[in-house]
C-alpha cells in the first residue's frame, strides 16, 4: 500500500512538473477563458500521462537520463495521441513535435532533468540555469503575437506563469521527498496505461484514420529500447529544501517578464519555426541514437581475474 501511494504521489507530483514544461512555458500566455478548474484539470491530465511515463520506467527498470528523457517521450506520445489527437496531424513531422522535441527533449530534459541536476551544483548554478531556461522559453514566446490577436494583460500573465511554476515547485519537492522510485503492485502499475490503450482504441473506432496506427509504433518502440537499456540502480529523485527547490521560479518569472513587456505589444516573430527545427532536431536525434544503441547486443561481462598469489 505504501509504495502504491508513493507512486501515485509521484504521479501526482510529474503533472505539476509536466503542466509548467509543456503547458505554460509552450504556450507562453495563459489560454483564453481559462479557470482555476480548467488549470487544475489538464495538471490532473499531466498526471495521468506521467503514470503511464512512471509505469514505463519502472517495468523498464531504467535509469538516469535516458529514463528522464524516453520518459518524456511516452508522457508526450500519451498526451499528443491519446489525451488530444495533435499527434496525427499535419503527419509525419508531429510524430515529433511535440512529442519528442517538446515532452521528451525540453520538459524531460531541460526542466526535469536539469533541475534535478542542478540540486546537486551551487545556488549560483542552478539560478544561471534556469535563467538560461527562462530566456530560452521567453524567446518561444514571441511567436504568440502572430496567432493571439489580443494577449493578457501582464497581471494574468504573472499570475499564471507564477501558479504554474508553484506548481512545478510542489511536485519537485514531492520527487525529492519520495526519494527512490516505488514498485507498486503489477496491478497498480498497469492500472493507467490499460485506460489509456482501452481510450485510443474508443477514438480510433470514432476516428478511423490510419495515422492513428503511428502512435503503437511510436510507443513500442520507445518501450523496446527503455527494456533494452535498463540496468544501474533503481531511478531516484533529488531531494533539497524547498527554498532550493524553490529556485526553478526563475525560469517561469523571467519567461513572464518577457512575455508581459517584450512581447505583448509586438507583431510577433515566426520564433515556432526556430524552436521546432532545434528542438525536433535534438529530440529525433536522441531518440533515433537510443534506438540504435538498444539495437546493440548487450555487452558480456568479462573473464574474472584469478587472485593474485
Amino acid at each position: 500500500m505504501r509504495d502504491s501511494l508513493r507512486y501515485i504521489a509521484a504521479a501526482l507530483a510529474l503533472g505539476g512538473i509536466g503542466y509548467a514544461g509543456s503547458e505554460a512555458m509552450f504556450w507562453s500566455f495563459p489560454p483564453q477563458g481559462i479557470t482555476p478548474l480548467d488549470w487544475l484539470a489538464t495538471i490532473v491530465a499531466y498526471a495521468l500521462a506521467g503514470a503511464c511515463a512512471l509505469s514505463a520506467v519502472i517495468w523498464a527498470g531504467l535509469a538516469g537520463w535516458r529514463a528522464v528523457f524516453l520518459g518524456g517521450a511516452v508522457l508526450g506520445f500519451v498526451v499528443e495521441g491519446v489525451i488530444v489527437s495533435t499527434m496525427y496531424d499535419a503527419f509525419p513531422f508531429q510524430l515529433v513535435w511535440t512529442p519528442l522535441a517538446w515532452h521528451a527533449a525540453i520538459t524531460g530534459l531541460a526542466v526535469l532533468g536539469v533541475q534535478q541536476r542542478m540540486l546537486g551544483a551551487s545556488v549560483g548554478r542552478q539560478a544561471l540555469a534556469m535563467l538560461a531556461l527562462g530566456l530560452g522559453a521567453g524567446f518561444f514566446a514571441s511567436y504568440w503575437p502572430m496567432e493571439r490577436a489580443e494577449l493578457p494583460p501582464p497581471g494574468q500573465i504573472f499570475l499564471y506563469q507564477a501558479a504554474s511554476g508553484a506548481a512545478a515547485v510542489a511536485g519537485f519537492w514531492a520527487l525529492g521527498r519520495i526519494g527512490r522510485l516505488p514498485r507498486p503492485p503489477s496491478l497498480v502499475l498497469a492500472v493507467v496505461p490499460v485506460l489509456a490503450v482501452a481510450l485510443w482504441v474508443i477514438q480510433g473506432i470514432a476516428d478511423p484514420r490510419p495515422q492513428r496506427l503511428a502512435l503503437p509504433v511510436m510507443l513500442g518502440l520507445t518501450l523496446w529500447a527503455m527494456r533494452r537499456l535498463r540496468g544501474g540502480k533503481a531511478p531516484a529523485f533529488v531531494a533539497a529544501p524547498l527554498a532550493r527547490q524553490a529556485l526553478f521560479l526563475v525560469a517561469p518569472l523571467t519567461l513572464a517578464i518577457i512575455a508581459a513587456f517584450a512581447v505583448r505589444g509586438t507583431a510577433g516573430f515566426a520564433a515556432n519555426i526556430i524552436g521546432a527545427l532545434l528542438s525536433g532536431a535534438v529530440g529525433l536525434g536522441l531518440w533515433l541514437w537510443l534506438m540504435w544503441r538498444a539495437l546493440r547486443p548487450p555487452v558480456a561481462p568479462g573473464p574474472v581475474s584469478p587472485p593474485a598469489p
